[in-house]
């Protein structure tokens, strides 16, 4: 994926945004997750839908929306329960620590703080998710330490898919995240508000020069 791709998946959660805060008056927060949230940590992987969270939308609202989004023929998995996609639940507080890129108006987008989006990636478990959840612990150079104790605000309930969870937890730690130990780690790359209207407003003043 280029960085016109990863400027597209950002413009459709403009698009959404835009389309929310011409609509209502209330306070309403986005919390962008999986593919999509990738985008925002400059990370160039195609996707083509967008995956997030909602949370204080008027149920007419909600509809709308996503009627607005099938119109526009961008897909999507949006509801207000991002612990309902999977059966392990994220830590307590994820909401809160969740990072603000970007503000419109009444509406705001946010993404899972670097913690949280690994531990949201290793929930799943396929490889794009576990080489997403490694590019995120280099980047902001996240320690065993640190997800372990994270993890411990986990309210497991037994099943199954929770087994699986901690032997990817267990893997990772011991594959990745010992690995990186011994790396030079860059500078984190936690996405900024300012990061998000930058690079919006680069990609309309290229559309203008080049008549796009």
């Amino acid at each position: 994926m280029d960085e016109n791709s990863a400027q597209d998946s950002i413009e459709r959660v403009r698009k959404l945004v835009s389309f929310l805060s011409k609509n209502t008056d209330k306070n309403i927060e986005v919390i962008v997750v999986g593919g999509t949230a990738m985008s925002f940590y400059g990370d160039y992987r195609t996707t083509s839908d967008i995956d997030a969270e909602i949370l204080n939308c008027p149920e007419d609202l909600y509809k709308a929306s996503l009627e607005y989004l099938k119109e526009n023929k961008i897909q999507f998995n949006i509801d207000e329960d991002f612990n309902s996609w999977g059966m392990v639940p994220m830590p307590s507080g994820y909401r809160e620590r969740a990072t603000l890129v970007y503000k419109e108006s009444n509406v705001i987008v946010k993404t899972l703080e670097p913690i949280d989006f690994i531990i949201s990636k290793l929930r799943r478990g396929a490889d794009v998710d576990i080489n997403d959840a490694e590019k995120i612990a280099s980047r902001n150079n996240i320690s065993e330490k640190a997800i372990k104790e994270r993890v411990s605000e986990i309210e497991f309930i037994k099943t199954e898919e929770t087994f699986w969870f901690k032997q990817r937890l267990e893997s990772f730690i011991n594959e990745k995240i010992a690995i990186l130990k011994n790396n030079i780690k860059p500078k984190s790359q936690t996405p900024k508000p300012d990061d998000f209207t930058r690079d919006l407003e680069s990609k309309q003043t290229h559309k203008r020069k080049f008549g796009r």
